[in-house]
């Protein structure tokens, strides 16, 4: 009869899923191959709608969007692969063929870009959802650290969880620009012969920025997500 448990147990669910949507976001890069796809990260937010979804009355946008995430990033994952396999990055500006391989590959990250803005700002409404059916909206807790209501509270973090998705994406999207931008190539001997050649972009730590707003990002995001458990947590646990 208790039914704020499957409140609290749903909300826990969809917490740890969408987290880990967030956390598979990341782009993370070893040997110009990102070895964490983003159509991971949109699988998992696909779950985390579905399992969220009789609890809020829907989570249509966030479904919706998580598709086109998936669509897109598969894409993107497909064309680098056709990329990454026969060229480096510092080949762009060089050889036709490795161009024509590259444009679709950036062209197709930029729109994954898009996609992720939308996954993740329907991941900020589904979150308000959440906040309205099971904290309490005039509801004032020490969980929050804060002393206005929870309403108040939480639309402040989830647009604030808009803007670093909308900076990792213009991040995500100017990497490919820096990347390719060449300071200088050399030819590279690994002892045992011809080994290609070693490139050095001009922006040489672009990935590291790249690397650390994403990161960011999927911290505020895991935080927003804890402590939204620990909200409906604070309302059901009495009941």
């Amino acid at each position: 009869n208790r039914k704020g448990i499957f409140a609290m147990r749903r909300t826990h669910i969809f917490s740890v899923v969408a987290s880990a949507a967030a956390i598979f976001s990341v782009d993370f890069y070893l040997d110009e191959v990102n070895v964490l796809p983003d159509f991971i990260s949109a699988v998992l937010l696909f779950i985390a709608a579905s399992i969220i979804a009789n609890q809020v009355g829907g989570a249509k946008w966030l479904k919706i969007s998580s598709v086109l995430y998936f669509l897109t990033s598969l894409v993107t994952f497909v064309s680098m692969l056709a990329f990454t396999s026969e060229y480096p990055y510092s080949a762009v500006h060089k050889i036709e063929h490795a161009k024509e391989l590259y444009l679709p590959y950036a062209v197709s990250n930029a729109v994954t870009q898009i996609a992720f803005l939308l996954a993740f700002c329907a991941l900020a409404g589904v979150v308000m959802k959440v906040v309205r059916a099971h904290t309490g909206i005039n509801t004032v807790t020490g969980v929050s650290n804060s002393s206005k209501p929870l309403v108040t509270v939480y639309k402040g973090r989830a647009i604030r969880l808009g803007i670093v998705t909308f900076l990792a994406a213009v991040m995500s999207t100017l990497y490919f620009y820096f990347v390719v931008d060449v300071k200088s190539v050399q030819l590279r001997d690994d002892g045992f012969g011809s080994g290609g050649y070693l490139y050095f972009p001009k922006f040489e730590i672009v990935w590291m920025v790249d690397f650390a707003v994403a990161v960011i990002f999927a911290v505020f995001t895991c935080n927003l997500l804890y402590d939204l458990v620990n909200e409906v947590r604070y309302k059901y646990k009495y009941e």
